[in-house]
C-alpha cells in the first residue's frame, strides 16, 4: 500500500504539459475520423488499445481540470486577500490620531507625494509599518532625517477624502 501512495505521489508530480500532450493525442485518437486514422496509420492502433487511450484521455482530462481549479482557487484567494487588505487599509485612514493627521496633511495640501521626517519619530515608524508612508531612501539629509514618499493609494484615498485630515 504504501507502494502505491509513492507511485501515486511520482506521478501527481508530472509537469502539466505532459497531461496536455497525452490529453490532446488521445483525443486525437478518439475523435477524429476513422479517415483520417486509416490514412495515418493509426485505426489499428486506435482499436488495438482502446481501453488504455480511454483511461489516458480521462485521467488527463481529471488531472488537468483539478490542476486548472487549484489555479483559478489561488488566483481568487489572492484577489479577495487584496480586496480586504485594501479595505483594511483604508480603514486605518479613518483613524489616524492627529499628529498622523499632521504628517499626512502637507502631501495633500502641497500636492507632493516626498516630505522628510525624523525617522525616530514613533507617529512616522506607525505610518510606515501600516504601509501609509515609505521611507524613500536611506541616504539622510541631515542626520536622521531621511525622505519618506505617501504610497500612491493613501494619497489618492486622502486626495479624495480630505475631511479624514481634519
Amino acid at each position: 500500500m504504501p507502494e502505491l501512495f509513492s507511485k501515486l505521489a511520482l506521478f501527481l508530480k508530472i509537469h502539466s504539459m505532459y497531461f496536455i500532450a497525452i490529453f490532446l493525442g488521445t483525443s486525437f485518437l478518439l475523435f477524429v475520423p476513422n479517415e483520417v486514422k486509416s490514412d495515418l496509420g493509426l485505426l489499428s492502433v486506435k482499436e488495438k488499445y482502446s481501453t488504455y487511450i480511454g483511461s489516458a484521455w480521462i485521467v488527463s482530462l481529471c488531472v488537468l481540470i483539478s490542476r486548472l481549479s487549484w489555479k483559478i482557487g489561488i488566483l481568487i484567494q489572492t484577489k479577495i486577500k487584496g480586496i480586504i487588505r485594501a479595505r483594511k487599509l483604508k480603514m486605518r485612514l479613518t483613524d489616524l490620531t492627529p499628529n498622523e493627521k499632521k504628517i499626512l496633511k502637507p502631501y495633500i495640501t502641497k500636492n507632493t507625494r516626498t516630505q522628510t521626517f525624523n525617522y525616530t519619530d514613533g507617529d512616522v515608524k506607525e505610518l510606515e509599518e501600516n504601509n501609509i508612508i515609505s521611507q524613500a531612501s536611506t541616504i539622510s539629509s541631515n542626520a536622521t532625517y531621511f525622505p519618506y514618499n505617501i504610497q500612491s493609494w493613501a494619497f489618492d484615498h486622502l486626495r479624495k477624502n480630505r475631511k479624514l485630515l481634519e
